[in-house]
């Protein structure tokens, strides 16, 4: 009889196991999971999050899948046999395939391997964070990174410390995202969440002050700025660190991850690895009607491969048989903010040979009837083909808006959609409005009726020497309490009429409102009005990371 080993301590290795036997009744399959001795000891917020990211005993045993607990586990290839020691003694496994699942994790400089206050991050067994917090009673927690650092506030809040985010450079999300997640963080979370940003410091340099003990007291940058804790948890740079990687043929990608096949093969004969340690990076040039490759692997995608794994080894035929690099969502979630990234960014998309657009809306809050809840989304698509190549939105936890426009931001783009065609279809709820809207936005451009320029755009044309005329289109009061210095002032619902006479024919024109949302449409009205030198601030004053003048 056939038989299938699967050796994950994750869900994407449990989902892959189950969907095996219910696709293929016939093949025996093996789950191999941690025994998990010490799970249970300690209740909080990281033991949550080994329990989320876990299958029920009772699903796999509804799929007839065998189950077993092991405290080490050994592969030899040369036999095709798992070595297995469990509560039952020593099993030595035979297999025809074996799907193992391989996280990623930090590897630590040399310099704080020793440490007894560093973490690195993912945990594998983090449910032992809550009991350390609890003994030790640390006050401050310096996270060190970015994507992957982001989730990790979220728990340490809860367990009642303060924290110190060391945000490094991360090309998961584009700058001016970036600056605002780091803004949504730091608001949501009532000053207990202090940004660094040491996004322009090597990671080499970073340099550790050791305390008498051995333990990190403090980390500095090497020009002057220092940032001080009592436990320190480091998440860069995320490498595949997992005794498989020794086995002839396994190979690691240029970042540290395993490469693999479409099937997501690598090494011995028989072997299959998935998980976040896998390279899953597609940046072949541009192909007509094919997806828009995937440089992210979070979770949503882990999951998506290992259905790939099961539907392959089952004998599945069609489309989903083999990983087609279709864009999975990465999600971040941290201090009531959910972060998603789908596809790819501006300079990932410059790098796999397109020439990228995009529109940047940060939504009215009365779009949602509530001032707590704004969304932020960035539209990435390619100039030629006007196909959608990439996502990114942020927003808070308990809106869900982030989830609901990801979701359909992955549908189009497993379609290959348009933005045209993504403009003019009906969305539900406001999620749906505000990716209207970006989509309208950014179809607009590609016609070229305005153009977008950004805040660091606009300050170094204007000190480059470069004449516009700064139209501010928020209302007198909203001016008055911060405008950029020289714009003018006039109001949204008053431009109609004062049009002719205040407004230059034949000067640039740049186009301010609070969320850039007003100045697309004044753009549109002055387009067809005649007006051809126009541009809008994308983002508008919700995104001005300058000084403003007051009154």
């Amino acid at each position: 009889m056939r038989r299938i080993v699967v050796v994950s301590s994750g869900l994407a290795g449990a989902k892959a196991a189950t969907r095996i036997k219910r696709l293929a009744p016939e093949i025996e399959v093996n789950l191999v999971v941690p025994s998990g001795e010490e799970q249970g000891k300690e209740s909080g917020p990281f033991a949550r999050m080994v329990e989320s990211r876990q299958v029920s005993e009772a699903l796999t045993e509804a799929r007839q899948v065998g189950v077993i607990k092991a405290s080490e586990v050994q592969f030899d290839f040369e036999q095709s046999q798992v070595n297995v020691r469990s509560q039952r003694g020593l099993l030595h496994i035979r297999f025809n395939e074996v799907v193992l699942e391989v996280e990623a994790s930090a590897r630590l400089p040399r310099s704080l391997r020793a440490a007894g206050n560093v973490v690195p991050w993912p945990l594998e067994n983090c449910f032992v964070l809550d009991s350390w917090i609890n003994e030790t009673r640390p006050g401050r927690a310096v996270v060190v990174g970015g994507s992957v650092a982001l989730e990790l506030l979220a728990p340490l809040l809860e367990s009642g410390l303060s924290v110190t985010w060391v945000r490094t450079a991360d090309a998961a999300y584009d700058a001016d995202m970036w600056d605002v997640i780091e803004r949504r963080v730091t608001d949501s979370s009532n000053g207990r969440v202090v940004v660094e940003d040491w996004t322009d410091v090597r990671v080499e340099a970073l340099v550790p002050v050791l305390a008498e003990d051995g333990s990190v007291q403090s980390l500095q940058d090497g020009r002057g700025g220092e940032v001080a804790g009592d436990v320190f948890f480091w998440t860069i740079p995320q490498r595949a660190l997992h005794p498989i990687i020794a086995q002839p043929g396994v190979e690691l990608d240029p970042s540290g991850l395993i490469a693999v096949d479409s099937h997501f093969r690598s090494g011995p004969e028989g072997l299959y690895i998935i998980g976040s340690g896998v390279s899953m990076s597609r940046l072949p040039g541009k192909t007509p009607g094919a997806p828009v490759p995937s440089v992210a692997m979070g979770e949503a995608a882990v999951l998506a491969s290992a259905r790939v794994v099961a539907n392959h080894l089952a004998g599945f035929v069609g489309e989903n048989a083999s990983w087609q690099g279709v864009a999975g969502v990465f999600r971040s979630c941290g201090a009531d903010v959910t972060a998603c990234k789908l596809g790819l960014t501006m300079d990932e998309a410059r790098v796999a040979g397109f020439e990228p657009e995009f529109a940047l809306l940060h939504s009215s809050a009365a779009l949602y009837g509530n001032a707590d809840a704004p969304v932020t989304l960035k539209l990435v698509c390619d100039k030629n083909s006007h196909v959608l190549l990439g996502a990114q939105v942020v927003a808070r936890s308990c809106c869900g808006q982030a989830d609901t426009i990801a979701n359909s931001v992955s549908v189009a783009m497993a379609s290959s959609m348009t933005v045209e065609r993504l403009s003019v279809l009906d969305f539900a709820g406001a999620g749906g409005e505000i990716l209207h809207r970006a989509a309208s936005i950014l179809s607009n451009k590609l016609m070229y009726r305005f153009y977008g320029i950004s805040a660091e755009e606009l300050m170094a044309s204007k000190e480059a020497g470069a004449n516009f005329f700064m139209l501010d289109l928020r209302d007198n009061v909203a001016w008055k309490g911060g405008h950029i210095p020289e714009a003018y002032n006039i109001p949204y619902t008053q431009l109609k009429k004062r049009l002719q006479d205040e407004v230059p024919r034949f000067t640039p024109i740049v186009l301010i409102s609070r969320s850039s949302d007003a100045a697309y449409s004044a753009a549109c009205q002055l387009f067809g009005l005649g007006a051809t030198d126009l541009y809008v601030l994308d983002g508008g004053m919700d995104m001005w990371p300058y000084e403003v003048m007051k009154g």
